[in-house]
């Protein structure tokens, strides 16, 4: 296992390097001068160009392009992500402020994902072709298809305004204090539908697969109930794809937090990165964007020491 671990997280280097290099240049390569866009307050219209050079040697704009990415680069490694240029603040800072709020939100839609979900893929599975089956896909299908604002912005009409069950917006502390929970119900409701009809899809086609293979209809030959036979038989090696769908759906719910922090007003990552953007405050942007990145790669990574845990045999592929 300890040979297993080291493959997969040598892997993640390059991985991370790549991620950390497309937002470099996503960035920088972007059209529209930097100076003119993000400082906006020090550069009027009749500015000289000393005044320009000087802004620009100010954030390190002046250098070739080359330095600048080898700087970037030391700053990521020491975590230094720069400083904000709207809020004159270091961004590293701010997201490490704001990281754990986005995890929380993460996990909580994780966990509604995976309680709505995988329950209801098996039973389709179990009951295929029957009018649960279809009405339960046709609900998975629609929690696929629907918008995270949309979905946010009713839910948030509906409970949070018209039936005043839930706070409709804003932030009340860790999930893990009744009020923190109370205003993340919302948010991670909106981010977690969106992942249970894709779960509960993937889930079923996964049991469908297995309960079709002849150690299942041996089970079922010897006596086995259908509970024994799903559970201790089929549902352990449909873990597997599942759990692959698993850690891509974290890292898209780290993504669809974007949206939905700002729709509920939730100062996560998401919403720092909207703010940035609407600011043009590129160093919050670059920050931002390069955690989310590197939040895919890890939850793949989770995923693979997950598989070894699953299916020893994996291990030694």
């Amino acid at each position: 296992m300890t040979a297993y671990l080291v493959k997969r997280l040598l892997m993640v280097v390059p991985t991370v390097w790549g991620a950390v290099t497309l937002v470099f240049l996503a960035i920088h390569l972007a059209p529209g001068d930097p100076i003119s866009l993000y400082i906006p307050a020090d550069f009027p219209v009749n500015a000289s160009e000393e005044r320009i050079q000087e802004l620009r040697a100010r954030v390190g704009l002046d250098r070739p392009l080359y330095e600048q990415y080898l700087s970037f680069l030391a700053g990521v490694v020491q975590f230094d992500l720069g400083t904000s240029l709207q809020h004159r603040t270091p961004v590293s800072e701010a997201i490490l402020e704001r990281l754990p709020r986005t995890l929380e939100l993460g996990l909580l839609s994780l966990a509604i994902a995976v309680a709505l979900g995988v329950p209801i893929g098996v039973l389709s599975a179990i009951r295929r072709g029957s009018l649960l089956d279809n009405v339960a896909m046709s609900v998975a299908l629609f929690g696929v298809s629907i918008p995270n604002f949309w979905l946010g912005i009713l839910l948030m009409q509906l409970v949070g305004l018209y039936w005043p069950i839930l706070p409709p917006s804003g932030f009340g502390g860790s999930i893990l204090t009744l009020d923190g929970l109370r205003f993340a119900l919302l948010p991670a409701i909106t981010i977690g539908i969106s992942g249970a009809g894709g779960l509960a899809r993937y889930t079923r086609s996964s049991m469908l697969d297995v309960l079709n293979e002849d150690y299942v209809r041996t089970a079922r030959s010897k006596g086995l109930s259908d509970r024994v036979v799903v559970y201790k038989h089929a549902m352990r090696n449909a873990l597997i794809p599942i759990v692959t769908l698993l850690g891509l759906s974290f890292g898209s719910m780290l993504s669809g937090a974007v949206i939905v922090e700002t729709v509920f007003g939730w100062p996560g990552i998401g919403r720092y990165l909207v703010t940035g953007i609407q600011n043009r405050d590129f160093p919050v942007v670059q920050g931002a964007v390069l955690v989310i990145a590197v939040g895919f790669v890890l939850a793949n990574l989770l995923t693979d020491v997950v598989y070894g845990f699953i299916d020893p045999r994996i291990r030694y592929d």
